[in-house]
């Protein structure tokens, strides 16, 4: 197994784009590919835990980004906080509580390559630094890039490949396709 992750020290930068491009890639070589996300269970708890309060599932965020924003009134946040604190509270009781549900599942092993768009924590990247891995660092100037209390918790240089993001999604897709197959064990052959 090889994880492929992805970071960015702020959201909007182009790490899911990116991720999908590289699965894209990898699944046309062949190569048997399972994505997987530190969040997945996180946004799921909160869906299950406060849905009454008109939180939604991982599924409708992504179709509609801009509900994100939306200030829930009985928790008075919008669900980015919510996710937010939500996470480092589990964080607070057990440090590596979202590593072991994304990655610890013995099925996840058989796969060639595990893809992750979310890299957040030096946790979460100690622990993928156990196996083959590969980490890409995505930053992008915009305005429509935000920082939240989640991004830029890695520091220092312990990225494999630097991308800049400041062109078209072609753009992007044709640096992270280039940069992979550079990197010496990920060479995808057919």
């Amino acid at each position: 197994m090889n994880i492929i992750a992805f970071y960015s020290p702020k959201s909007r930068s182009g790490k899911d784009s990116s991720a999908n491009f590289l699965i894209e890639y990898l699944q046309s070589s062949g190569r048997t590919i399972k994505r997987v996300s530190f969040a997945d269970k996180l946004k799921e708890q909160c869906y299950q835990l406060f849905g009454s309060f008109g939180v939604k599932d991982r599924e409708y965020y992504e179709k509609f980004p801009e509900e994100r924003k939306i200030i829930i009134p009985e928790l008075n946040m919008d669900v980015v906080e919510l996710w937010v604190k939500y996470g480092n509270h589990m964080r607070d009781i057990y440090p590596d509580y979202w590593v072991d549900l994304a990655l610890k599942d013995p099925l996840i092993q058989t796969y060639d390559y595990i893809v992750m768009a979310d890299l957040r924590y030096k946790n979460e990247l100690d622990y993928i630094r156990k196996y083959p891995s590969l980490v890409f660092n995505i930053k992008r100037n915009s305005s429509d890039v935000i920082k939240r209390g989640s991004d830029g918790k890695i520091k220092g240089k312990v990225f494999d490949i630097n991308i800049n993001n400041n062109g078209t999604l072609e753009q992007l897709r044709t640096k992270i396709i280039k940069k992979f197959g550079e990197f010496q064990w990920a060479k995808v052959q057919k």
